[in-house]
């Protein structure tokens, strides 16, 4: 036997504690990495490009946008606006709308 002292009955409740407070700390363990997370925001943003001039635009996502869809006049050279991508990035703080630069 690995420890002479202790009967069977002692051995397998020291066992049976061990386990208890093993599972006990990994819950512990869990639920605060699980507390610490902070849900993150996001902006939707839809990039729209004219074809003939390559200009691009950016602006915030409205009800309705889809890859494809014409929005309008360039600017540039008057010619067709298409929605050609559409995706979300994360914001640190407070969203704000989205500002052209």
């Amino acid at each position: 036997m690995l420890f002479p002292l202790l009967n069977d009955l002692t051995l397998q409740f020291l066992l049976t504690i061990l386990l208890i407070l093993s599972i006990i700390a990994f819950l512990i363990f869990q639920l605060s990495t699980y507390f610490k997370k902070k849900p993150q925001k996001e902006v939707v943003i839809t990039q729209m490009k004219c074809k003939p001039c390559n200009y691009e635009e950016k602006r915030n996502f409205q009800q309705g946008d889809y890859v494809g869809k014409k929005t309008g006049k360039c600017p540039e050279c008057g010619g067709e606006m298409i929605i050609y991508s559409i995706y979300s990035e994360l914001v640190k703080g407070k969203p704000k709308p989205y500002v052209k630069t």
